[in-house]
């Protein structure tokens, strides 16, 4: 389990978090809230985001085709 932790998330469907944590499980995201609400597990990696945005789920599409196109 990867917690990313302190960030500023934005979502698209609860709008802002000022300080918040991501949980990713299998390189699925399980959840995203406050602390009170999402707490990292003990045994989770963690990564520090404070300073940072951090916007679950985008995807930079382009860097995607790079790296498939990359080998050819």
């Amino acid at each position: 389990m990867l917690a990313i932790t302190g960030g500023r998330i934005l979502t698209i469907t609860r709008g802002e978090i000022a300080t918040g944590t991501v949980l990713v499980d299998g390189g699925k995201i399980v959840a995203i809230g406050p602390p009170r609400e999402v707490p990292a597990p003990p045994a989770a990696r963690i990564v520090d985001a404070s300073g940072k945005f951090v916007m679950p789920g985008l995807i930079e599409g382009r860097e995607d085709v790079r790296r498939r196109t990359a080998g050819r």
